[in-house]
């Protein structure tokens, strides 16, 4: 007779748990992708496109806030990043021919994103799509599309869409010592990932009993904002059901700090090696001195020279594991939903 799995191991086989593979999947794409992104770059950049808008939802939307960072912080080239909603929305006047977007999607047929991919193409603005699988919605159309076949879904665009800056920049003539050194890193970024990965499951095992109580605010910013941002809403919110919120920790001295008190509330940190750093320690010092639960997963502690445009990748395998334990510790099945995938949020919906 088979005999049936424990929660421990059911959560460890289920999709989002990609702790594991998120390192050899990278250094797949390092070796697999990297001549189509150098190509599709050297397209891009002969375009000579008067700006570049990244667009998504949920986890794709918050992994290519990375390639967004990079490409603001080294591109001399005008960048926006916007999510699929938002685009349908403002309907920005500047997008046109003369412009590219990237775009990014897990299940390919996201449905805030096709509308933003759909108004994309109505307004002849060519798409580069980053998906799963080829066959995906996103990518029927577009005027690029690379796939990275891995569950891996937030590192993937993620390591993709940082490679592409730097394709960008070469072909843009843009090069520089700073951008050969952040290649170098790119390249060095799977093994940095393994050699952290039991670091990063420890790190989360041990405070993982800590945000057993109280709502919780996760607090990030710099280049691992949005990884913040996902773990409040696409993660805890979505697989754990529980209540959670999210403030950018250089935001919380403007006007959220009324809501510290002793014992309330638990403020989940995720810090790193960035500039933005003296906001998140500023932030640490306040709550902690005014009795807010604090709990801090600080990607300094993990990899103190890791390059500081990897904070958020450098922190994800922890989260992944912090979700895990969290669940495990709360009963909660990670393939259970309740309403995602099962019923449609909205009338018109064709994928839920």
């Amino acid at each position: 007779m088979l005999q049936s799995q424990t929660l421990e191991e059911k959560n460890l086989n289920a999709e989002i748990f990609s702790a594991p593979v998120v390192a050899p999947e990278l250094e797949r794409m390092w070796t697999e992708k990297r001549h189509a992104i150098r190509q599709i770059a050297g397209e891009i950049a002969a375009r000579k496109p008067r700006n570049i808008v990244f667009f998504g939802s949920g986890g794709s939307s918050a992994a290519l806030y990375s390639g967004y960072w990079a490409a603001l912080h080294y591109l001399k080239l005008p960048v926006n990043y916007l999510l699929g909603p938002d685009l349908v929305s403002a309907q920005p006047a500047i997008l046109d021919s003369g412009c590219v977007a990237i775009g990014a999607s897990y299940s390919g047929k996201t449905v805030d994103t096709i509308r933003a991919k759909e108004y994309l193409m109505s307004r002849n603005v060519p798409v580069f799509a980053i998906t799963r699988r080829p066959d995906a919605l996103l990518a029927a159309g577009a005027h690029w599309s690379v796939t990275y076949e891995s569950i891996a879904l937030y590192s993937s665009p993620a390591f993709l869409t940082m490679l592409l800056v730097v394709e960008l920049a070469r072909a843009r003539g843009e090069w520089s010592a700073e951008l050969e050194q952040f290649e170098a890193a790119l390249q060095g970024l799977p093994a940095l990932l393994a050699g952290i990965s039991e670091a990063s499951r420890a790190m989360a095992e041990r405070l993982a009993p800590q945000l057993d109580s109280g709502k919780l605010l996760v607090l990030s910013g710099g280049s691992a904002y949005t990884l913040g941002y996902m773990m409040a809403y696409d993660m805890f919110g979505e697989f754990l059901k529980e209540y959670s919120a999210y403030i950018h920790y250089g935001e919380f001295r403007h006007g959220p700090l009324e809501i510290v008190r002793p014992g309330e509330p638990t403020m989940l940190f995720l810090t790193g090696n960035d500039p933005s750093r003296p906001f998140a320690e500023a932030g640490i010092a306040f709550a902690s001195g005014n009795g807010a639960k604090v709990v801090v997963f600080d990607g300094k502690e993990l990899a103190p020279h890791a390059h500081p445009m990897f904070d958020a990748l450098v922190l994800y395998q922890s989260q992944i594991w912090l979700l895990y334990y969290m669940a495990c510790r709360r009963g909660v099945d990670l393939d259970n939903y309740k309403y995602m995938h099962v019923v449609p949020y909205a009338a018109g919906d064709t994928y839920f």
